[in-house]
């Protein structure tokens, strides 16, 4: 911006100025409580919480709400599994379920699950959004294509990957899609079912951070209320014929576990969400319920199934509206199934009908056939209901009975009851057995979570947290970039400075063994199983990482880029300070400045709009006002133009060979590439005539610009400035009023005293 110079005259001690008084609202950064809370559980030691549901000084938690735990890790503990099926029985493992990530690049994996990757876009809001493929992924801010995005969430970044055009840095939404390729083995075990059910199953994944973001902070950002889970399972097959999907529900368990040696890690544990069936009716029907409601209510909705024609439906059969209750009696609104023959476990009459109901003449015979069975309330609640009824039929246990038939008792002319038996309903146990036990099954699991950039805390260096709190965090590298290539880490040319690594169930630990010297051969003898596995006291609900495990690196893809500078407000005239800031250019107070100089001591405020230069001083010299030698007669009025406020600064040392936190100011002379602009709060036109169109009270004058094409942190000064004058009359021998107020009629009558 050129030299400007605000000139006044004053007539009979009157200042007349052209100006069109605007206003424009003057914004500072929002204030919104945290939703992960409380002071860390220790949970280094022997210390070991009641509940894992209950946040330290807080009670249980809501639905959007979770705690931090100190370490993700642990040295000791019963294996959660092992990888033998065998041990969950004998004591040695905690939980039936074994949880493995399959080698995609293996002939046996079916190649309808996908690869591995997870994908981070900067978005507008929190959403369900899913992907086919890392591709479609990886090109969402390029063609906004998705394989299901009903809430029509957009990137923040264009199509090269940088901040669009009127979007800003702060707020907005990082959002982590991933696939994550599974298989799952179950014991044979009357208890697999109870297991199942409890949610004691699950895996834990290590989030590692770029150098310089603050792990605490940014885990305390999770949007648990954005979190969403779609399970896709291999389908049973019988005879040619395919089930209908079968599914379990899955939630993250709502804590953030902290490591005490890198503190830009977290760790996240995914499980399953605790539920189960209430007959009613003398067992002809039931409900399904969640164990604590309240909590988890929420999270069990957001698991959805995508059918062939890309529909988003619930895993169960759900009412309207879809939650019943309130408080702590908060349920899912679970429609109650009937047609239950004094047990509501038997799911024969059902997976008969609807595999074979179509075929010719079998399935006419059949329906005949499973008319002396029972419909099973439980198998027709819905994928999950499905799941469970099954998994009990592969092993089912004295509290949970099918119908009896007594097979030699049938007459064997009537269709051919014995060969049906023997071709049809023996098979098909040993293929659900085989399903769940003795092969496994393979699936994927469709991960969505999010961080609100609006609750990140920033940097937890003090120093730092003005310029990095409530907004995506700097990036490492100056090209703005994060990851890069096949994000493996192994060169420049593939960057991984975001990372995520999942670990599998046999890389658990139970550290605290609370299913130690229980009987887990059946759920009827040993009572104390099942009061231990609850929701929040089951062994996955305690599982950390053993300490030295791998694990498994997924592909992170960062399909956006950050910023590398930040504009920062401050007064550069030593003489007057007239944002009354904190002395430091990076003080807390950064957000919420506001300059409110005087117009006639130190100068009007003036913006053109135009390019602003970055200096390290300010020409106070230059753009102060001129008085008379009497000091009585504003001569030449000041001005004051935004390159006074002008600051930027780098989070990073862009010169160090890794990324290295080092803030410092930058400036145009030595960054040629740096371009810095006020473009909105203009009251003066380019070729500055003396005349100012408005002045500033209130107004807000943004900082914007960029450093080597990447958009910078913008920032927000407040303004304060009235240019209408004012006179103090209190001393003065003079009455000035209006000629208009007293010519054509006009009049004023004034007491003037005794």
């Amino acid at each position: 911006m050129n030299h400007y110079r605000f000139c006044v005259r004053f007539l009979a001690g009157l200042m007349t100025l052209s100006l069109l008084l605007g206003l424009v609202v003057f914004t500072t950064a929002q204030s919104v409580s945290a939703v992960t809370i409380g002071d860390p559980f220790d949970n280094t030691g022997s210390n070991r919480p009641d509940n894992t549901y209950t946040i330290p000084g807080h009670g249980t938690r809501g639905p959007d709400e979770g705690s931090f735990f100190k370490t993700g890790t642990s040295a000791s503990g019963t294996p959660i599994t092992t990888g033998t099926g065998d041990d969950w029985e004998a004591g040695n493992a905690e939980s039936p379920v074994t949880i493995t990530f399959p080698n995609t690049s293996d002939s046996n994996y079916p190649s309808e699950y996908g690869k591995p990757f997870y994908s981070i876009n900067y978005v507008d809001k929190n959403d369900f959004l899913d992907f086919s493929s890392a591709d479609q992924a990886n090109n969402f801010n390029k063609t906004g294509e998705s394989e299901f995005n009903p809430g029509n969430v957009k990137s923040k970044m264009d199509a090269n990957n940088k901040l669009k055009s009127g979007e800003t840095y702060d707020d907005g939404y990082l959002q982590i899609t991933g696939n994550v390729p599974i298989h799952a083995q179950l014991a044979n075990s009357k208890t697999s079912v109870d297991a199942a059910m409890a949610g004691n199953w699950g895996v834990m994944a290590r989030v590692t951070l770029p150098a310089g973001v603050d792990a605490k902070s940014l885990g305390g950002a999770v949007d648990w209320t954005g979190s969403y889970f779609y399970l896709n399972l291999q389908t049973i097959s019988l005879a040619g014929q395919n089930l209908k999907n079968i599914n379990f529900p899955l939630q993250f368990d709502h804590h953030i576990y902290l490591d005490a040696q890198h503190k830009n890690v977290f760790y996240l544990k995914v499980k399953g969400i605790p539920f189960g069936f209430t007959p009613s009716n003398g067992n002809s029907s039931a409900t399904m319920k969640l164990l604590n409601g309240s909590a988890d209510y929420l999270d069990y909705l957001h698991n959805v199934y995508l059918d062939s024609q890309g529909k988003e439906s619930q895993l169960d059969e759900i009412g309207d509206p879809q939650t019943v209750g309130s408080g702590d009696s908060i349920q899912p609104n679970f429609i109650t199934q009937n047609n239950g023959k004094n047990t509501i476990w038997d799911p024969f009459y059902g997976m008969i009908n609807e595999s074979f109901s179509n075929v010719p003449f079998v399935g006419t015979a059949l329906k005949l056939v499973t008319s002396a069975f029972s419909g099973s309330p439980v198998y027709e609640a819905g994928s999950v209901g499905r799941a469970i009824a099954l998994l009990n039929a592969s092993d089912q246990s004295d509290n949970r009975p099918m119908v009896k038939i007594d097979w030699d008792d049938v007459n064997p002319v009537i269709l051919g009851l014995k060969l049906i038996k023997a071709f049809i309903f023996d098979p098909f146990t040993r293929v659900i057995s085989n399903y769940f036990v003795a092969n496994g099954f393979y699936g994927s699991a469709h991960i969505n979570f999010s961080f609100d950039m609006s609750k990140y805390r920033g940097s937890s260096d003090t120093t730092l947290q003005s310029l990095t709190t409530n907004r995506l965090f700097a990036a490492p590298y100056s090209d703005g970039t994060f990851n890069t290539g096949d994000t493996s880490g192994s060169d420049d040319n593939n960057r991984r400075s975001y990372g995520i690594t999942m670990y599998d169930s046999n890389q658990l630990v139970d550290k605290y063994n609370v299913l130690s010297g229980m009987d887990r051969s059946d759920p009827t003898k040993d009572t104390a199983l099942l009061n231990q596995m609850k929701a929040g006291t089951s062994p996955m609900d305690y599982a950390l990482i053993k300490t030295g495990a791998t694990g498994t690196e997924f592909p992170v893809y960062t399909n956006f880029t950050s910023w590398t500078a930040a504009a920062v407000p401050y007064d550069k005239d030593t003489t007057n300070d007239t944002l009354h800031s904190s002395g430091n250019p990076i003080g807390d107070d950064l957000r919420y400045r506001k300059a409110t100089p005087d117009p006639r001591n130190d100068g009007a405020l003036l913006n053109d709009g135009g390019n602003i230069i970055v200096a390290k001083n300010w020409d106070h010299a230059g753009h102060a006002p001129e008085f008379s030698a009497d000091k009585k007669t504003l001569v030449k009025a000041g001005s004051i133009t935004p390159e006074r406020y002008a600051n930027v600064y780098e989070v990073y040392d862009y010169t160090k060979s890794t990324p290295t936190l080092d803030p410092h100011p930058i400036y145009s002379a030595d960054e040629p590439t740096l371009k810095v602009a006020v473009a909105n709060g203009t009251n003066i036109k380019t070729g500055y005539t003396g005349e100012a169109t408005s002045d500033f009270a209130p107004g807000q004058w943004t900082y914007s610009g960029t450093l080597n094409g990447i958009p910078i942190a913008s920032a927000n000064l407040g303004l304060n400035q009235s240019l209408t004058p004012t006179m103090d009359l209190s001393s003065s021998p003079f009455l000035i009023v209006p000629k208009t107020s007293v010519t054509n009629g006009q009049h004023q009558t004034y007491s003037l005293g005794n």
